[in-house]
């Protein structure tokens, strides 16, 4: 395992870092690279505890996913903000996905069809009010919709008790979120 997961962390460390620098843009280089090894040795003591499991996320994925959250414990400690991604699902081979605002638009609000102008607009609001959610809610909705992680994976990402209670925590998050959707839209479209 030693040696496969060195040749891991040497082969993905400038996509890991590139990509937390365009989304961390408040964090310095060395602050970064801390966030890296302490990513690093997170993934190792996950693996020798059992907790990854390959069906429920690619290794990439789980990896990311690790890096996002103590990238977000190092803002948070900061006081610092952090802009809200475009882009947080990956494939297979690490390669970014487009268009999850879509998923999560239409996951929550049910919508589709609809034409540019009302996209950018509505993908305009979905930023908006993500940010006004608790840190929990937007990582229980993008991990879960948009980087298809399990309830189970989610609950031990984020120490909640079990699969349900992310999914319940889950399910409040999108109430809320729809909520606050309808009303501002209602405010926006009249």
């Amino acid at each position: 395992m030693g040696e496969n997961l060195n040749k891991f962390f040497a082969e993905n460390r400038e996509r890991t870092l590139a990509y937390l620098r365009k989304r961390f843009t408040a964090l310095g280089e060395e602050d970064l690279k801390e966030v890296y090894q302490n990513s690093s040795l997170a993934l190792w003591e996950n693996l020798v505890a059992g907790k990854y499991e390959k069906q429920e996320a690619g290794l990439n994925t789980y990896f990311l996913r690790i890096c996002i959250n103590q990238a977000l414990k190092v803002v948070s400690k900061s006081g610092l903000s952090v802009p809200l991604p475009d882009n947080t699902k990956f494939d297979d081979d690490g390669d970014y996905l487009d268009d999850k605002l879509d998923e999560l638009i239409n996951f929550i609000y049910e919508v589709e069809g609809y034409d540019e102008h009302e996209r950018m607009q509505t993908e305009n609001l979905v930023r908006a009010i993500m940010r006004e959610l608790t840190e929990m809610c937007q990582n229980l909705l993008w991990g879960h919709i948009c980087d298809g992680f399990s309830w189970d994976t989610l609950a031990r990402m984020y120490g909640l008790a079990n699969a349900n209670s992310a999914r319940t925590t889950a399910n409040r998050c999108r109430n809320q979120f729809r909520k606050l959707f309808n009303d501002k839209n209602a405010r926006i479209n009249g």
